[in-house]
């Protein structure tokens, strides 16, 4: 018997953006303040966390996974309103926090995964007052624009799956990708995406001036796979953000996890999942949950 619930929910935000959750509640909730909210993977939508939302749920963390604004069955602001200037890291940043404030949580850990991990790192960045943990997946800022990448970040999954055959590393449930890519507005699909290509988004350097060369006072995971060639990119790979994070944040976790290429939850999920479950709670909550005490006193 699970020891949680799934709803799915749409919320209509202030400026009248409908944005579409998935959410993992548990029975038991370790916190009523404090949940993890979801940054999907390019062009995928909120199923892409249904495996990682049941764990958490399992262990007491309430999980929201969401689809930004024109992707999935979130719905944007009509173009006579706000055109493409709408689809901005930001703006997804300021979007996920209202969320969270309605589902009547106070902060939350944001993990994003590939495309989405850029979107986790802005809100960490941008949101501070409303964020305890950042979990940052098959993260870059840079190379993944070059017209090579794309197939080397097929090939990271081709030795993922055979490393996962040679060492019989099978999971018994996978995400259905067909599933996770289906969107209301294709269209907006598209120029959700473009949020990389705008400001100091662009720019590698830049993104990581503004994002990656200060201190953060709260837990960040750079997390990305052995195979994924994310992790050594340069400029703006996982090993440089992590050396580039460390400089300045006393807590700054670098984990590469075993037979996983880019976009590791399509590769191993169940594995994925649990090793950031340990990371929230043993350098997050128990954080966190340890100062509430203390000022309860």
């Amino acid at each position: 018997m699970s020891s949680f619930t799934v709803e799915e929910r749409d919320i209509t935000l202030q400026s009248g953006v409908i944005i579409s959750t998935r959410i993992h509640k548990p029975t038991l909730p370790i916190s009523n303040e404090y949940c993890i909210i979801g940054f999907n993977a390019g062009f995928n939508n909120k199923y892409l966390w249904d495996i990682t939302g049941a764990i958490f749920a399992n262990a007491g963390v309430a999980f929201i996974a969401h689809d930004i604004r024109g992707a999935g069955n979130s719905i944007p602001l009509p173009k006579k309103k706000s055109g493409s200037e709408q689809f901005t890291f930001d703006q997804y940043a300021e979007d996920a926090a209202e969320v969270i404030h309605i589902l009547n949580f106070s902060k939350a850990i944001a993990w994003g995964t590939a495309w989405g991990s850029r979107a986790a790192l802005v809100y960490a960045a941008t949101q501070e007052k409303n964020c305890i943990g950042a979990i940052l997946g098959d993260f870059s800022v840079g190379n993944s624009l070059d017209k090579e990448w794309p197939a080397l970040q097929k090939m990271s999954h081709v030795l993922a799956q055979e490393k996962v055959q040679r060492l019989n590393l099978y999971e018994d449930n996978y995400i259905d990708e067909k599933k996770c890519h289906v969107h209301k507005w294709t269209l907006g699909s598209r120029l959700a995406m473009h949020a990389t290509s705008k400001g100091i988004y662009k720019d590698a350097a830049k993104f990581s001036a503004m994002a990656l060369k200060r201190s953060y006072n709260f837990p960040i995971a750079i997390y990305t796979g052995e195979f994924d060639p994310n992790l050594v990119a340069n400029p703006g790979g996982s090993m440089e953000a992590y050396n580039t994070l460390k400089e300045m944040s006393n807590d700054v976790a670098l984990i590469v996890p075993e037979a996983c290429g880019h976009n590791m939850l399509q590769d191993r999920p169940k594995y994925v999942s649990e090793i950031a479950l340990d990371f929230c709670l043993d350098r997050i909550f128990k954080q966190s949950l340890n100062l509430i005490g203390a000022a309860s006193l």
